[in-house]
């Protein structure tokens, strides 16, 4: 990531869906990424500006998805890695109290509010494993957050 920055890549790039990368590392708690990103003055209150099926909806933020209780692929993000990743965008000022355009918040995600993801999950039959957040509202809150 370091490398690709260093040749001058955007750090607010979007894939061809409108998805911003720093929202795709946020997604997945990638720790050294996300705060390569940032350094690099990534915008840390991106939305995504389009909805996708059985993801994620417009307006939703990479802390957001950082803070996300419900996987996809079930506990695939290790807790210490989840915490440090929504330790830094909250750090690096992002909008502990954003709204998508179906009134997620960082908080509701943390806490289990169901996204869309979940007809594609239950299409499958896949159970959805919760993560056990309570570390992550506890940061959200101290930082500001309301439900």
């Amino acid at each position: 990531m370091r490398g690709w920055l260093a040749k001058g890549a955007d750090p607010n790039a979007r894939d061809g869906a409108g998805r911003a990368i720093l929202f795709h590392k946020a997604e997945y708690c990638l720790v050294g990424e996300v705060r390569a990103l940032i350094e690099a003055g990534a915008d840390v209150n991106v939305g995504l500006d389009q909805y996708h099926e059985y993801s994620w909806e417009r307006g939703v933020t990479p802390l957001m998805a950082a803070a996300s209780a419900w996987q996809l692929d079930g506990a695939h993000i290790h807790a210490a890695r989840q915490e440090e990743t929504v330790r830094l965008l909250i750090e690096a000022g992002a909008d502990v109290n954003a709204r998508s355009e179906m009134g997620r918040t960082a908080l509701k995600a943390a806490t289990g509010f169901i996204h869309p993801a979940r007809a594609y999950l239950d299409r499958f039959s896949r159970p959805i494993q919760p993560l056990q957040n309570d570390h992550i509202t506890e940061m959200l809150r101290a930082a500001g957050a309301v439900e």
